[in-house]
């Protein structure tokens, strides 16, 4: 080993570029199974300019992301023991109905995003008048009820797509890639696989729960299908009503189809702004229900994965000679530092701006009227945003709300400003920035007594056989052992959508057939009572 004076005495100050093959060899081992790793991940189906979106938000706020995703299975958990607290509905229902409310409260909370204030009625009322409506049925038509139900949670489940085998291809290539990176080294090929570069993929590590998490959290094939279930929905239970002797009001249905909540509105106004009300799992409207939920222990949980895989990083980095804390080491703690001041600089843009949408009509001045009169008509407005009990909180609603939509934007734009400078930094790291004697010298904390170590390879064949690998498999099981705690904590909600053909072979009421009219199609249907109890239908004979 040399001294750091003897190195740039030496060698000069200036770093070494690597040459052009040596930089696509890093690049190809390390940056494209990174973004095979992301491209696994479950995104919602709002198109490729969304998707892009979605990654940039990801790579540059993963708390933020990781909390709107813990966030949806804590929502998902909360309508799953809603759902089971209806002892007096049979165990099957008890899942149906919170299949049908949390598609529609996902609904209610856009609308409440585009509306500025909370639309009525709430998902709760719905739920309560849903339970209500199920469990005082007149004898003649609870069975119908619950066949409804029943088709409505079926063609919500088929709709749903968890992309979980994917998740876990990415996640095994991933890992085998830096399990196979430390076999190289033990073998004594460094080129492109020192503890530097293997830090690089263990600072992203976070991903791997964060993609775990996504397929958990699954959804809806098309945002479109579960509108046009519940819509189908409200149709069947408004047709049992009409066709019985004793037809119910209108207004005591359960009020299901999601655009009865604001007349007037268009849905395709609705549609476009789903990326930023709250369509997309990593990234939550600031409206969102935040009192189902334990906000500062799901931002606590979602903290970790980052926290863990920094530690990891710059642990790995720190133990490659030369022993110390060295430039690669400053810039992956740097990068947590931007990931931790990405999450305040989000919470900040959404509750700065978030004022309700009613706050921002204005009154036309009458100049015959006094300057007092002007103040309380203005002020109605915000009255009523601010009552969701009022009455009238709902008659005017803003056609083209703007505060999410802005504050998404705002949002994307801070997180280009942090991912641009990262990405240069890791492209300048695999080009040679690093590969200087100040860098490789450990000189943050040795000072005065960095030194170079001029030949690593007996050192670097030691922490191959057994530092590096407690430091790169313990941090990944950790991970694994996150996203099993999550799934013990939520799997309720996280396996609310999950129903197998066992299942539906069990129950005598669903029946699958082929209708052929020239066209193979195959469709889920609830057969009426007198027909299943007979076995007619599906050619099935019944097993009583």
């Amino acid at each position: 080993m040399v001294t750091l004076p003897a190195c740039i005495q030496a060698c000069g100050n200036a770093p070494n570029a690597y040459n052009i093959l040596d930089i696509q060899q890093r690049v190809s081992t390390w940056i494209v199974p990174l973004f095979i790793l992301i491209g696994s991940m479950h995104f919602v189906p709002l198109g490729k300019w969304n998707a892009a979106q979605v990654t940039v938000h990801l790579l540059a706020d993963p708390i933020n992301s990781l909390r709107c995703l813990l966030s949806k299975l804590a929502t998902y958990q909360w309508w799953h023991d809603r759902g089971q607290r209806c002892m007096e509905l049979p165990p099957e229902t008890r899942k149906d109905i919170a299949m049908i409310m949390l598609a529609y409260d996902a609904w209610q909370e856009i609308l409440t995003c585009r509306a500025g204030h909370q639309i009525e009625p709430t998902g709760e009322d719905v739920f309560e008048t849903l339970q209500k409506w199920l469990e005082e049925s007149p004898q003649d038509k609870r069975l119908a009820r619950l066949d409804a139900c029943r088709t409505a949670a079926y063609e919500l489940a088929d709709c749903r797509a968890s992309g979980l085998s994917k998740t876990l291809i990415g996640t095994v290539n991933y890992v085998v890639i830096i399990g196979a990176s430390l076999v190289h080294i033990i073998n004594g090929d460094f080129n492109n696989r020192t503890g530097h570069s293997i830090a690089f993929a263990m600072l992203y590590s976070w991903l791997i729960p964060t993609v775990l998490l996504s397929s958990m959290v699954g959804g809806f094939n098309s945002k479109y299908s579960s509108a046009a279930t519940l819509n189908r929905l409200y149709t069947d239970l408004i047709n049992i009503e009409r066709d019985s002797n004793n037809p119910a009001p209108r207004n005591a249905l359960p009020q299901l189809s999601p655009f009865t909540s604001i007349p007037g509105e268009s849905p395709i106004a609705v549609y476009e702004s789903l990326p930023w009300c709250g369509a997309n799992y990593t990234y939550c409207p600031p409206k969102s229900h935040w009192g189902r939920r334990n906000p500062i222990g799901i931002t606590a949980a979602a903290s970790v994965p980052t926290l863990l895989a920094m530690f990891s990083a710059v642990f790995m980095s720190y133990t490659n000679p030369t022993v110390g804390i060295g430039c690669r080491s400053v810039q992956q703690f740097g990068f947590y530092v931007a990931w931790v001041v990405s999450a305040f600089l989000t919470y900040y843009i959404q509750f700065e701006d978030a004022v309700p949408i009613h706050s921002q009509i204005r009154i036309a001045e009458d100049p015959t009227k006094p300057s007092s009169e002007h103040e309380e008509h203005a002020a109605e407005p915000a009255q009523q945003a601010g009552n969701p009990g009022n009455g009238n909180a709902n008659a005017n609603p803003s056609p083209h709300p703007t505060a999410p939509k802005r504050q998404w934007h705002r949002v994307l734009a801070k997180d280009a400003c942090i991912l641009i400078p990262q990405i240069a930094f890791f492209l300048a790291g695999f080009a040679g920035w690093f590969n200087s004697c100040f860098c490789w010298s450990a000189w943050f904390n040795r000072l005065g007594n960095a030194y170079v170590v001029l030949d690593p390879q007996e050192l670097i064949l030691a922490l191959a056989r057994k530092t590096w690998p407690l430091l790169t498999f313990i941090p990944i099981f950790v991970h694994m052992l996150f996203v099993f705690g999550i799934w013990i904590v939520f799997r309720g909600g996280a396996g609310l959508f999950s129903v197998s053909e066992e299942e539906r072979k069990k129950d005598r009421n669903y029946v699958v057939f082929v209708a052929d009219d020239g066209l193979s199609r195959a469709s889920t249907v609830l057969l009426p009572v007198t027909e299943r109890m007979e076995g007619r239908g599906g050619g099935g004979e019944s097993d009583d």
